[in-house]
């Protein structure tokens, strides 16, 4: 899925962003795509963030009003990945 998703044209990756991060759709299908690209290494979340808006540059805004909820999930993942990283909370 992951290798799918960075052959698409940025116009389609915007696309997709903005529907999986609508408010409308379940936790769910979003955790499902942040899944896709795993963050374990990353020394912080904003490398890891920053990791991830190369892949989808323009994620906060078609993200829009769901962007915090994309954040949220975006850092809770990152945790996961980096167990480690806990004791820093």
């Amino acid at each position: 899925a992951r290798k799918l998703l960075l052959w698409l044209p940025l116009h389609e990756r915007r696309r997709l962003a903005s529907f999986v991060c609508h408010d409308s759709h379940p936790r769910a299908s979003l955790d499902r795509v942040l899944r896709a690209f795993p963050q374990a290494g990353s020394p912080s979340p904003l490398a890891a963030l920053r990791g991830l808006l190369l892949q989808f540059p323009f994620l906060p805004i078609d993200a829009g009003s769901g962007a915090d909820r994309v954040i949220g999930l975006f850092s809770m993942h990152w945790l996961r990945d980096n167990p480690s990283a806990w004791a820093s909370v």
